[in-house]
C-alpha cells in the first residue's frame, strides 16, 4: 500500500536532497536512480512545470519558485494513486501555482485521489470536491465545497460592490435601506444570492443617483472568506 501512496510536504524542505553544486538534469537523474523512479516521468512533468528549460543550470541558482517547481516535478513522478499535499505550494510564484492546478485537474481526470492541506483555501478552487475545516485540531465542517459555501454565507454568495464618485450624504445613504449592506461615503456592498443579483441592482439604482456611481460590479464571494468567517463563527 505504501507503494501507492505519496507524501508530498513543503517543497523548501525537499531542496535538501539535491547538490546546489551540479544541474537541475543531474540531480535528477541521481535522486531517480536512487528512488527507482521512472525519468521519463520526471521529465513529463518538468515540462508540465515549465522547467525543462533550466536542466542545464545549477540547482543552486535556481529561484526558491524555480526549485519548488523542480522538487515538485520529481515527487509528482513517482507511481502513485493517492496523493498527499501537504502546504505543497508554500514556495511557488503565482505562475507556478497555476501551472501546478493544472496538474492537479489532470490527476484527478486520471481517477487519482487527492488530499490537500492548506491554510489557503483559494487553491482549493475548481478542483476537489470535498473540504474538511480544522480550528485549534477540531474538526468544524465536513462537506462538499458547495455546503460550505452555503453554509458560510447563509445563501448570500455574492457581493454587489458600488463605488461612488463623490461621497455622498447620510440622508442619501438611509434611502438605501436593504438587508445584509455595508457602506461609508465612498462605497457600498450589498451581499445577496448570486440568482438574485438583477433584482437587488434594480433596487440599489431606484434608490441611489446615477451621478453618484462610479462604477458597480457583482462579484462572487470566496472560499477565503467562506473559511474566516466559518471561523469566526466558532
Amino acid at each position: 500500500m505504501r507503494s501507492k501512496v505519496s507524501l508530498i510536504s513543503s517543497l523548501t524542505t525537499g531542496c535538501a536532497l539535491f547538490d546546489p553544486f551540479i544541474s537541475v538534469e543531474q540531480n535528477l537523474s541521481l535522486i531517480a536512480d536512487l528512488l527507482k523512479i521512472n525519468f521519463d516521468k520526471i521529465l513529463r512533468f518538468a515540462e508540465l512545470l515549465e522547467i525543462d528549460d533550466y536542466f542545464e543550470y545549477k540547482f543552486g541558482a535556481l529561484s526558491t519558485g524555480l526549485a519548488a517547481r523542480v522538487v515538485l516535478a520529481l515527487n509528482l513522478a513517482k507511481s502513485s494513486e493517492i496523493y498527499l499535499f501537504d502546504e505543497p505550494a508554500e514556495a511557488l510564484s503565482p505562475e507556478g501555482r497555476e501551472l501546478f492546478k493544472r496538474i492537479l485537474s489532470e490527476l484527478k481526470r486520471e481517477g487519482k485521489t487527492i488530499v490537500y492541506a492548506t491554510h489557503h483555501p483559494v487553491e482549493l478552487a475548481d478542483i476537489f470536491n470535498k473540504v474538511l475545516v480544522l480550528v485549534s485540531g477540531r474538526i468544524v465542517f465536513r462537506g462538499t465545497i458547495e455546503e460550505f459555501l452555503s453554509e458560510a454565507f447563509r445563501g448570500r454568495n455574492a457581493c454587489i460592490e458600488v463605488e461612488f464618485r463623490k461621497k455622498i450624504g447620510a440622508e442619501d445613504l438611509e434611502k438605501i435601506s436593504l438587508p445584509e449592506v455595508e457602506y461609508t461615503r465612498d462605497f457600498l456592498r450589498l451581499y445577496v444570492n448570486i440568482f438574485e443579483a438583477h433584482i437587488y441592482l434594480s433596487k440599489l439604482l431606484s434608490r441611489i443617483k446615477v451621478d453618484y456611481i462610479k462604477s458597480i460590479k457583482v462579484v462572487p464571494r470566496s472560499l477565503e472568506e467562506a473559511y474566516l468567517i466559518y471561523v469566526k463563527r466558532r
